[in-house]
């Protein structure tokens, strides 16, 4: 169960980092604009890739309660 709370808590922070990029996004001029849509799309990737872990892992303990029983 703590890794599960690791994983969500490293994809609420590529969520936060992504929203900050967004935001500051707005305020620049067009010249860094490709730098922060770039890094935007990295933190949007980093955040599909955390969820996925995080259904593995939820799978694996899914399946260890089942095979308790």
């Amino acid at each position: 169960m703590k890794n599960l709370l690791r994983i969500f808590m490293l994809f609420f922070m590529f969520i936060a980092a992504a929203v900050f990029f967004y935001l500051d996004n707005k305020h620049q001029d067009s010249s860094g604009l490709v730098v922060n849509n770039f890094l935007v799309l990295t933190f949007i990737i980093g955040c599909v890739i955390v969820l996925m872990k995080a259904s593995d892992e939820l799978k694996k303990e899914i399946e260890e309660a089942e095979s308790s029983y």
